[in-house]
């Protein structure tokens, strides 16, 4: 789709072959490309649920036994393909919450995809990205002037990462905590050093 619109169009005309056709193989792979479709055109919302509703299984039919393991003419099983967007669509939707600085609902999914799929390709990946949002929810409290929260957040991360990178980068920031911490107090000093003499004239 070269449009929003096209891409609407697209997707209504998937839901419905799905719809109509439950037990066909195809509907599976296209209710997983109807999520990835609106992911690429930045639809988060829409890309979650059509995510989420691929993992429940709305859509399509899950053939079982011989029926499963055919192959088909790309040399790939029911089952197999399955399993695999099944990997793919719990670790995008970890990319999606980051991308919506939704860090723990990031971690959440990533939490799951490590624990649902120990030999899936992107496991390393989420490992690693885990470890980036535990960063950024540091760094989200920093930005919003929350600087015990911050600190606390940066605290766990180093705790849980002593050697990566980024606690050099945390050490800096610290030092930036403290002293805009200290420009407040001079502040404060000086506002009330102002009131008294008002006070006293």
């Amino acid at each position: 789709p070269q449009t929003d619109e096209e891409l609407e169009l697209g997707a209504q005309a998937a839901k419905r072959f799905t719809a109509d056709f439950p037990g066909d193989p195809r509907s599976m792979s296209l209710t997983y490309e109807i999520a990835q479709a609106y992911q690429g055109y930045g639809r988060s919302e829409d890309a979650l649920r059509a995510y989420q509703d691929f993992l429940a299984g709305k859509g399509f039919n899950t053939p079982t036994g011989n029926v499963a393991t055919q192959l088909d003419e790309t040399g790939e099983s029911f089952a197999e393909r399955h399993s695999r967007l099944r990997m793919s669509a719990t670790f995008e939707i970890g990319s999606i919450r980051f991308a919506q600085q939704n860090y723990a609902g990031a971690i959440e999914s990533w939490k799951g995809y490590i624990s649902a799929f120990p030999n899936g390709p992107q496991w390393t990946d989420a490992q690693q990205r885990i470890i980036d949002a535990e960063f950024q929810i540091g760094v989200t409290y920093l930005a919003d002037e929350k600087y015990e929260d911050a600190v606390r957040a940066f605290d766990a991360f180093q705790t849980a990462h002593p050697l990566d990178d980024r606690v050099r980068q945390i050490m800096l920031i610290y030092g930036q905590i403290h002293v805009h911490k200290a420009e407040l107090l001079e502040k404060e000093g000086w506002k009330d050093g102002r009131m008294e003499e008002g006070q006293t004239d």
